[in-house]
């Protein structure tokens, strides 16, 4: 595929998922007059994901990838908790606090993923990453001050913005992990990974 096709197809996807995500915490907010239970969500969710197993597994050949099963499954386990904690606080947010705060707080952890991939480093400090994390960081903090003030934002708003910043946090560190362990995308066999993620 050419290379340009290669880039719209990939800004087209990018655009899916951006729709599916933001529908989908409209989805855990609306859900949670009805059934109350963020924790059992993320549960089945996550497990769900061991179906990439068997795809993962038929695939998988030490040649191709640098990962071996056992390794990858030794990675995975460490990645979960982490991945887990992380999606369970998301959903727990959307219970607590507006869906579009919740969505916007959790886009802070493109600021958090550049400071902890800096630290252990997997990531470097430029200005054009620089300024715009600054700038968007500004309007997450007069946003979360907003909830707080509102007399119509939900009674346990700062709750869930508190959330929304732990997952954003934890995600920072997980995709810090997975790139400081595995290097080039590549190596590791994603769909057994997480396989054994859903494990």
């Amino acid at each position: 595929m050419h290379s340009g096709s290669q880039w719209y197809l990939g800004l087209t996807l990018l655009g899916v998922v951006v729709v599916l995500w933001v529908a989908s915490g409209f989805f855990m907010s609306e859900m949670s007059d009805v059934y109350s239970k963020p924790y059992f969500v993320t549960y089945i969710n996550t497990c769900l994901m061991s179906l990439y197993l068997p795809f993962g597994y038929r695939n998988h050949t030490i040649d191709r990838f640098k990962f071996s099963v056992t390794d990858t499954a030794k990675l995975s386990f460490v990645f979960f908790a982490l991945w887990f904690l992380s999606n369970l606080l998301s959903n727990a947010a959307y219970y607590y606090t507006t869906v579009q705060s919740a969505t916007i707080i959790s886009c802070s952890s493109s600021f958090f993923t550049l400071i902890i991939g800096a630290y252990f480093g997997v990531e470097n400090f430029a200005l054009n990453k620089v300024i715009p994390i600054v700038i968007s960081f500004f309007g997450l903090a007069l946003i979360t001050s907003q909830d707080s003030q509102k007399l119509s934002a939900p009674a346990l708003a700062v709750v869930g913005n508190i959330f929304a910043f732990g997952s954003a946090i934890l995600y920072g560190f997980y995709t810090t992990l997975l790139k400081k362990q595995v290097g080039d995308e590549s190596n590791l066999n994603t769909k057994l990974f997480f396989g054994f993620v859903g494990i």
